[in-house]
This record gives C-alpha cells, structure tokens and sequence, in this order.
C-alpha cells in the first residue's frame, strides 16, 4: 500500500527546494552509471519467450511432413441425344481416373401411335358396339355372323324423314395425353351391295363415320352413288386435334352407319351394308413400363439389359445401377431400341444419360503426396489439391475425408477467394469435409487446419524429499524433472517418440532428451541445476507425433512453457538505527547481494513501507554496488519510533519481506477503509492476516480507537484494533476451498464509528488448496487371468505426509471392485473374473475440503494361464537301450486349478528328429512312443513344446533327458586268439615230449616244468596286448 507523504504546507517550501536539489543531484550520478551495468542488465532481463511469442515455422516448406487427405471429386455427366429412329446409340465420355455409377437414362417425349377402338375387327363378336335406329323397319339391325358388324335399308319405303339413320356406336375412354404429334385418323372399311328388285334409289343416302369428343364431333361420309359396290372399301379421316384445341385425356363416341341428309324413298332394292376395321389411330403419351430397352455395348459388363421405368405420361427412365472405370479416356455406350413385345410405332422427343462420377487422390505440398504441419500456439496444418472440372463434367463437388480431430480455418480456392464459410464438416468431430455444388472452380486449392494439441500438460518438478513438486523457478543444486502428460484415450503409443529441448535464456540448446512412450505420462530426468545454468528464463520445448512415417501422421503434441533459475539473496541495513529530529534529512540505505555468487545486486526492485504517521513508503533507488537508497521526509512527524520495513522484487532473485529492518528514532483526524489493492493469497486451512487503515475523508488522517469492524466472511474470523487507525484482519481459510482448486472469494468489510457514519470496502482473497497426493503400495499389476488383487493408499499432505482423515475416495475400475477403509488407508480388492487378457487401468480421485483433489493410476496386466506337465511313465531320466523303443505320457493341466487341456497341440524334438507329435489320450493325458536307433548311445534331451488354441493359456516348453545304453557283444577276436594260442601250446608240448624222450627222467620233468611255465608266461603276455577293443 503506497500513501503520499507530503503535506501542503508553505512553511516547508524552502526545505522542500533544497532537498530538491540535493536529489536531483544523486540522480544525475546514478544516470552515469547505467553505461557500466547495461550489458549486465541487458544479460539478466531477457525477454520471456512464452507460447504466445512463439514464432511458427513457415508453412510453405517444400517437404511434407504428415499425412496426405484423401479427395473424392464427385461431378455429375451429362449428354442429350435426339434420336431419329431406334435402335440407336447413346453415350458419354468417362475419363481416366475417374468412375462412374448410378448412371441415368431417362427418356422424354414417348410417344407411340395406338388405335383407341375396342374390337374395331369384330372377330369375336360385337361388343361394346351398340346400335341406334330412328326407323327400326327401314334401318333394320343384322345380327353378327363373322368378322364384321352389318345392317340393311330395307326397299319399298317412300317419304322416310330427313335425318333419318341407323349406326353402330362406341364409347372410349382415351386416358393418355397427346404426344407432339397431333394427327389422329378416323377410319373405317364397307361393303356395300344391293339386293334384288325394282328401281334402285341412291340420293340422299351417305355412309358416315364419325368421332365426337371433348365437345366437338367430326364425321366423314360418302353418299351411296359414290360408293363401291360388293367391294371393301375403306373411308379415312384425317383429324388435326391442334385446331379444335383438343385436350386429352377425354371421352369420345365413334358411330358407323347410314345417314338421310334429306327426305328421300328406300327405292325398289334393298340397301346392305358391312362395316369392319373401325380404327381411331393417334399418337399419344404412354405410361406403361418396358416400352424400352438399353443395353450396354461393352463385353467386361456382360451386355446387360436395363428396362424402361415410366415415371409419367411420356416420361420415364432406366436406372443402371453399375460402375465403370477405364484406364484411359473413353466413351460408355448403350444401345437404345424397342421392346419387341408391344407392335406400335414409338418416337422419343430426347434422351438424356446421366451418371453420376467421382475421381479419388491424394492431396499434396508442393507437388508431392502429403502436407504439412507446425506447431505454434495452436497445431496447424497445410495441404493443397489441383481440382481440375472436365469439360461437361457438371454440378462439381468435393469430399474430403480429415481426421475428425481437424478444425478447419481456411480453404482458399485458385483465384485466392476464402470458401470455407461455404462448406460444411469442417470442425471438431467431422470426418467429412464437404465443398458443395457450385463452389468448385478449377485450379490450385490451399486448406490449412487446426488440430487437437494432444500434450495436455508439462511442468517442471523439483525433489523436494523423496518426491518432486511443481514447480516453475529452480535455484542452485535442485534437482528436477521435466514432466509431460498427452491427452490420448483413443490410440496407441506404440513407436512413438516424445522430443524435449531445453533452450538457455539466450535462446541457445542447454539439453536435448528423447524418450519412447509407453504411457501417457513421461518424466524427463533427473538434472541438476548447477553452476553452469545462469539466472533467466529456460523455455522447455516438447514435441510428439504419433508416427513416425509422415505419410501415417496426423496428430501432434506440442507444448513450450518456461522456467526460472533464481539465486539467493541477502538484505541487510547500512545503519539499522538512526536517530533523527523532525524536518531533518534522512537517506535512508539497504544492501542487497547474490548470496550464491557473492556478488551485488543491480536494479532489483525494493520497496518500503513505515510505521510513520503518514504510511510512508516507496520504491528506492539505485545507488550503485548493490546499494539501494530513499530520501525519506520527515517534515511534521511527531516524537517517537518509528520502524522500515521492506520487499524486494526481482525475479531472478530470491525476494524478501524484512519487518522493521531499520529503526528510526524521532527526539520531540470521517471514514475511510484503505484496503489491499491486490488479491490476498492464502493457504488453505490457516489464516489470511491483512491491515486495512481508517482515515478521515476531510482531514485525511487516520482515526484512532473505537472504530467497529466487520465483515461477510462466512468463516471464523478476528479483528485487531491498532487504535492508530490501523486494523489487523485475520480470516480462517479452514476446509476451503471445497473444490480442490484455487478459489478466489470476495469479502466486504463494514466500518462503523459514532458520529462518522459506516462505509465498506471490498478485498479479494485467493485461497490455495494445501497439495495432496495419492500413495499407491505399486503403480503397476501383473496378475494371471480371473484372480484377484488388492491395492492400498492413503492420501497424504504433499510435503509433510500427514494422512489426511474423511477423504472421499473415487474408483474407476472395468470390473467390480470392494474398498475397505482402515484407520489411515483405503484397502481395495479388485476382480477380473469378467475380464480377458490385456492391459487395464484403475483410476484413483481423492478430495477433501481444503486440500488439491489428487489423482493416480495404476497400471494392470492380465496374463494368460501356465501349463503345468507331468510325466506319467517315469520320474526323471529315462533310461533305454539302443535299438528299444519306449511309451512317454505326460498329463497337461491348468496352473491353479489344476483343469486338464484338452486338443493341445504336443511336438517334441531331440537329435534324431525335429517335430514329432503327442498322440491326444483325453482327459488331458497325451502319449508319444519313441523309437533309439542302433547308433544313439549315451544322454540326449528331449523338448516338448505345448500350444493351444486358447489365447488365456501360455504356450509352454518343457524338457526331460534319455540315456542310451549299448549292449555288449560277444568279442570274437579275442575269443579266436585264445584258440589259436591254445593250439599253439599243444603242439609245444607235444614236440618237448617227443625231443626230451631219451634225457633221463629227472631232466625231462624239468623241462617240462620249465617249458610248461614258460608257455603259460608266453600266453598271459599275448592277452594283455589283444584284449583291448573300442566301440564306436
């Protein structure tokens, strides 16, 4: 709060000017040395680099560098034919690249000439002919014989009245309107003889055929002398329905018959005639279907037939509901004729054939597949598309299939015009981006876009303990991390990379860091700020996309956000008491350094505020070698003490709140509330202390004593009366906010004195929640498939962990789940029994009135089952000899409980062979036999490998060992050169006998006994050399 300390008063004026220059003085030295600390001050005062001064890249770069946006061109082809005759050929002409489908042949002007007469041939009787007479004897009726109707006027009768007839008549109904052509002929055939007698009498007699319709009546007739006699003779009127201003549908009534024109006589022969082939012909307009036929001419369509459709009188059409595409240009063509089944002639006024044609590609920058995104305050994107309208290519629109996280901001067609007011899906949620009908021109489209930035949030936290803490100014030896949070819900993180540069205040590279993700949480770290991170401001730059092919990426996170290194200060008083007498000069000093680097402070920013009677307080001013000074006026200050208390603000330095630093010491009045112009900001569940001041709105003073205070604040509060004008406010911030965030709240205070009247003033109070956080005993699961598991936490203050009682605690689990609550922490017991294999996440919410509303998760991963295996025929090695073979059955179960496998698959392997396979037993038992060929000899190992079809299981592989013994077999040789050595002995003896038969006996038995034991040597000898053999 900042109060002007001068008072007006003339008695003041000359000590007031030379004061006046003695500062004018001291700031003149200070402006003389700003030179030497420009540098300085230019180093430490960068300007902050935040997201909104971020500059994008340009995007018109030449490589793309995200995905291409797939266009679909629709148009609409039309021709007219004006066929003369049928069958004839009708076409379009299709394009490269583009197909066609629902094409439309629609036929106008069908028109066919039809006679409206019912049974006009008379071949199977009369009706609906009906006959009239006004002289029954004379104009007498003949009964139908064959192929014709027939009456005779009979002879001998004289006088008979003018007018006299006899007719046959018909009544129709003509239901299809007129065709262009409006000619009808009215036509009929006779026979006309004459019987027997006297004198024939042919004058005023006349054959007549005759049409009456819409009012009007026509006839045709020919008197008997003209007629020919025993001879069919047809009678034809022509009649131009234009000139009577004929309209139809309509009735009509066609009459065939005998007509008196005047009086006349019968005559002596009686008159007979027969009328056949009455015909009324005309062309109308049809409206029956499959007058027509279209048929394409191509063999790779099948030569398929399309009918004609009638839509109304002479209109209709045929829809061909194929699609046709061609590698080049070329024409569609279908042959157009009559269906042979109705016999009539048929016009046709014009054929038109429509269809409708899409071209699909890709967008491009700068000619290649792809386009282009930055990043920047928002997410952009550039791409461009030539649409080319070919000639008669008609009602041109575009589809655009976009990423339905695109908004699009422009779309600027060749010509530069803005279109996107004019189309439709281009913003969040659309996936279709529409340009409509009459919007498309030819040439070069632009269509830029902003996006989804889908890195939601990163800050920097700093170690505090065994935890980090958000923070965003970092001073020497902390140790930090760089955390990121991605906003995705929707698509996988597989193979994506997330990118962090780190830029020192003057914009060059302090650190560059790349991490996969495997989560939508990633923490770069840890670092430590150290000598060689200077003070200033650090931008943070993180980028992600979501592939790394460009030609697959189409979403993108970025966010830049900055932090501060700061330094530690120090602030002490050149002289912390003085004494001074009122009106005297005061200069009052302060020193402030860095602490961490021992050097002086420049141009920080220190203001001060006092206890004297006018509040006096301000901003000092440089001095120079980190002193700060204020000339302080004491004019009218009463005796007593007084005190200095000061705020440093600088924002790469730690700043102070001293109270009372200096010490000043002085030997000899309506009611206003002054109150805290900026918003108090407190901690939740403690006290907000702020001093309001009561002044005189006249006399400007502050009043003293016995002025009543209160306020709106709905919590507990107390009011501390300085009686010097000055009051101490303390709010309890006790359980708020609610919400679990920072809440700003308005009070109004209320003051009151006896003959001053009451008035009010208004503070705003920014209360912040304490930080809270959730503890989880793990923050990720492994757990086999339907079993259970059981977390615990508890939510504690951030920095002290005290646990904090009656939270409310939110789960967020894909199956069911129980919470326990104990004295200090929440048990939960989770269930996957309805669950299959995969990853699962469990979200955690705690909140309590006063404290951050804490959030976790905690990763879990359902595994499949393990096979266990036991061996039924032996219990470990199994021993065999060579050539044998042995039956090995093992028993497959499911880990846990303990349920056979059924039909899985059992392959084993060892040295002589790969691949062999179990035969399945059931009930989880499976069998193989193994046959040793002769050669195997010693310890082999057998590996089973066990597959199912069942993803909950594990494949399994498993092992177990054979040994091979080798019979031994009867060892020939030896046995040979034992015979052959005892043969070898027997004849030896039997030639010492024969030789030593004639020395005296006591010599013989001698040399017996000598030859004897020497053979014996001879033979031990032989076998200790010949008894060795190795098998192989």
């Amino acid at each position: 709060m900042r109060f002007d300390i001068g008072k007006n008063n003339n008695k003041y004026n000359n000590r007031r000017y030379k004061k006046l220059k003695i500062s004018l003085l001291l700031l003149f030295m200070l402006y003389l040395t700003i030179p030497l600390y420009k540098g300085f001050f230019n180093e430490k005062n960068q300007n902050k680099n935040d997201l909104n001064n971020f500059t994008a890249p340009n995007l018109s770069q030449i490589q793309p560098n995200s995905k291409p946006l797939l266009i679909y061109q629709h148009s609409t082809i039309t021709n007219t034919f004006y066929p003369l005759s049928l069958p004839s050929d009708i076409s379009f002409r299709l394009l490269d690249g583009w197909t066609s489908k629902n094409v439309t042949i629609t036929y106008d002007g069908v028109s066919h000439q039809k006679d409206w007469v019912i049974n006009g041939t008379f071949d199977t009787g009369e009706v609906p002919w009906e006959y009239f007479t006004t002289e029954a004897i004379i104009f007498e009726y003949k009964p139908w014989v064959s192929d014709y109707i027939e009456m005779d006027v009979i002879k001998s009768y004289d006088n008979v009245s003018k007018g006299s007839y006899g007719y046959f008549e018909e009544n129709i109904t003509i239901s299809e309107p007129l065709a262009s052509n409006t000619f009808a002929t009215l036509s009929m055939d006779y026979f006309y003889e004459l019987g027997t007698g006297g004198p024939v009498s042919k004058e005023n007699k006349s054959v007549f055929i005759s049409i009456g319709i819409g009012g009007f009546e026509i006839n045709k007739s020919e008197s008997f002398l003209d007629l020919n006699e025993e001879l069919w003779t047809p009678i034809d009127l022509d009649i131009d329905l234009t000139s009577i201003n004929q309209q139809l549908p309509d009735n009509a009534t066609i009459r065939a018959g005998v007509f008196f024109p005047n009086e006349t006589d019968t005559g002596g022969k009686t008159h007979t005639l027969r009328f056949d082939n009455i015909q009324f012909s005309l062309w109308t307009k049809p409206n029956i279907p499959n007058l027509l036929i279209a048929n394409d001419t191509d063999d790779k369509y099948n030569y398929d037939v399309y009918n004609y459709t009638n839509s109304t009188y002479g209109k209709g059409s045929a829809f061909i509901d194929e699609s046709f595409s061609n590698s080049e240009d070329s024409d569609i063509i279908f042959t157009i004729s009559k269906n042979d089944t109705f016999t009539e002639d048929f016009t046709i006024y014009n054929i038109t054939i429509t269809s409708e044609a899409v071209k699909a590609f890709n967008s491009t920058i700068e000619g290649q597949e792809g386009s282009r995104y930055a990043n920047g305050i928002g997410i952009t994107w550039l791409t461009e598309s030539f649409i080319f309208i070919p000639y008669n290519y008609l009602n041109n629109w575009v589809e655009i299939t976009k990423p339905n996280d695109w908004n699009i901001t422009s779309i600027l067609n060749g010509f530069g015009e803005e279109k996107v007011g004019d189309c439709t899906g281009t913003g969040f949620g659309s996936e279709k981006l529409i340009i409509p009908k009459g919007n498309l021109s030819s040439g070069l489209w632009k269509i830029e876009a902003s996006s989804k930035n889908y890195i939601s949030t990163g800050n920097v936290g700093v170690k505090n303990g065994l935890n980090f803490i958000k923070k965003s100014s970092l001073t020497l030896g902390d140790i930090f991390q760089i955390n990121v949070t991605l906003n995705n819900e929707t698509f996988s993180l597989t193979d994506t990379q997330l990118n962090l540069t780190i830029e020192y205040p003057n914009g060059s590279i302090f650190l560059k860091d790349d991490s996969l993700l495997f989560s939508n949480n990633t923490k770069f770290g840890n670092y430590t700020v150290g000598n060689n991170m200077s003070i200033g401001t650090y931008q943070v730059i993180l980028s992600w996309t979501n592939n790394q092919s460009y030609l697959s990426r189409d979403k993108v996170g970025f966010i830049q956000f900055d932090f501060d290194v700061w330094h530690h200060t120090n602030l002490i008083a050149i002289n912390s008491y003085e004494e001074k007498v009122s009106g005297e000069p005061f200069l009052m000093k302060v020193n402030f350094t860095d602490f961490d680097s021992n050097t002086p402070i420049d141009f920080a920013t220190i203001t001060y505020n006092s206890t004297l009677p006018s509040g006096a307080s301000g901003t000092m001013v440089y001095f120079g070698s980190g002193i700060y000074v204020a000339d302080m006026d004491l004019s009218g200050v009463d005796l007593g003490d007084y005190y200095f208390s000061f705020n440093t603000t600088n924002r790469y330095f730690e700043n102070h709140s001293l109270t009372d630093l200096i010490h000043l010491k002085i030997i000899n009045q309506s009611l206003i509330v002054e109150v805290p112009h900026e918003v108090i900001h407190v901690d939740a569940n403690s006290y907000a202390g702020f001093q309001i001041n009561i002044i005189g709105a006249i006399s400007n003073t502050f009043i003293t004593g016995g002025v009543n205070i209160t306020t709106d604040w709905n919590k507990e509060y107390t009011v501390t009366d300085h009686l010097n004008g000055s009051v101490t406010l303390n709010l309890s911030t006790d359980n708020i906010p609610l919400e679990g965030i920072i809440k700003t709240y308005t009070v109004t205070i209320f003051a009151n004195k006896v003959n001053y009247g009451s008035t009010s003033a208004f503070i705003s109070i920014t209360v912040h929640p304490i930080p809270a956080v959730v503890n989880v005993n793990t923050s990720i699961v492994d757990i086999k498939l339907h079993e259970s598991f059981s977390l615990k936490m508890n939510y504690t203050v951030g920095e002290s962990n005290e646990i904090i009682n009656e939270a409310i605690l939110n789960v967020s689990w894909v199956s069911s789940f129980n919470i326990l609550s104990s004295v200090n922490n929440f048990i939960i017991n989770f269930s996957t029994a309805d669950l299959s294999l995969g990853s699962y996440v469990v979200r955690f919410r705690l909140n309590h009135p006063g404290y951050e509303t804490a959030f976790e998760s905690v990763y879990v991963t359902i595994l499949p089952l393990e096979i266990n295996v036991e061996t039924i025929t032996f219990n470990g090695t199994i021993d065999i000899d060579a050539g044998g073979s042995s039956s090995i059955r093992i028993l497959l179960t499911e880990d846990g409980s303990g349920k056979v496998i059924e039909n899985a698959n059992v392959t084993y392997s060892w040295h002589f062979l790969f691949g062999g396979l179990f035969e399945n037993k059931g009930n989880g038992i499976y069998e193989m036999e193994i046959s040793i060929p002769e050669s195997a000899k010693g310890a082999y190992t057998i590996d089973l490998t066990i597959t199912t079809g069942d993803a909950e299981l594990k494949n399994r592989n498993f092992s177990f060992n054979i040994y091979v013994s080798q019979e031994t077999p009867p060892n020939y040789l030896f046995i040979g050169i034992v015979i052959a050595l005892l043969s070898v002995v027997g004849v030896l003896g039997t030639l010492s006998l024969r030789s030593y038969v004639i020395v005296p006996r006591k010599r013989k038995k001698e040399r017996i006994f000598q030859n004897t034991i020497q053979v014996f040597k001879d033979v031990k000898n032989i076998q200790a050399v010949m008894v060795i053999q190795r098998s192989s």
